[in-house]
């Protein structure tokens, strides 16, 4: 090649390509995510229904449009109190979606950023999701809430200091867990449901870790669950 071009052959022309391309790439990444948020939109989100002996006039979660998908925006902190310590997170939000009028919605749940007696804490979905589900009661609405797990997983937090581990608390799989109240809010497509929790006696499990100041091992049916958070969906 003649020496004139020589300063744009092998890898120098590679280096001169690749971050424009790079650029280029991440240019159409966020034109795509604006332009996916700017398609969805609000779709009213409610509970309709009262006490009936009929199931089909006992109250459900309804939306305007199905297939939507859910959200929640956090209301409150959360705070699971448990023996060793408080957990305690900054955002507890749940993700899924509504296909039809329904008593019961499972979700994903996202916890975020935590800290487990005040100490650094990571988290394990373990692909366990959260159930809501309205009773044939009201309204006004109330409700239970499940932990719905694979078998023999668990939702973790561990805590730490540094690499050390002082303590996994794990919120155990269970069912019917009382404490859950429901309110309608909002008008039209902005209308949402306020969720509060209330739960005094969650199965939850301890599992030690090592050194000076680590937890007690053991289960135990105690765990208080604090949290209110507003769950809308868009389309």
């Amino acid at each position: 090649m003649p020496s004139q071009y020589g300063h744009w052959s092998g890898g120098i022309l590679l280096r001169r390509i690749l971050p424009l391309a790079a650029a280029m790439l991440a240019s159409v990444a966020l034109l795509g995510a604006a332009a996916s948020s700017a398609a969805a939109e609000p779709v009213g989100l409610f509970i309709a229904g009262k006490k009936s002996e009929e199931k089909s006039k006992q109250p459900k979660f309804e939306a305007e449009k199905y297939t939507s998908t859910l959200g929640t925006k956090a209301l409150t902190g959360f705070e699971f109190k448990a023996q060793w310590g408080n957990l305690q997170c900054n955002e507890f939000s749940l993700s899924g979606a509504i296909s039809a009028a329904t008593s019961e919605i499972k979700a994903n749940q996202i916890f975020w950023p935590c800290t487990l007696a005040g100490l650094p804490t990571t988290i394990l979905a373990n692909g366990c999701q959260f159930e809501l589900n309205v009773l044939n009661v009201g309204p006004p609405y109330v409700g239970t809430t499940d932990v719905v797990c694979p078998a023999g997983k668990a939702i973790e937090f561990t805590a730490s200091i540094g690499s050390v581990t002082k303590c996994t608390l794990q919120i155990l799989p269970q069912t019917g867990v009382e404490g859950v109240s429901f309110e309608n809010t909002g008008t039209g497509s902005a209308r949402a449901i306020t969720v509060n929790y209330n739960l005094t006696a969650m199965k939850y499990a301890q599992v030690a870790g090592t050194g000076l100041g680590k937890c007690t091992a053991g289960e135990f049916t105690n765990g208080s669950f604090v949290v209110s958070d507003s769950l809308s969906a868009t389309k």
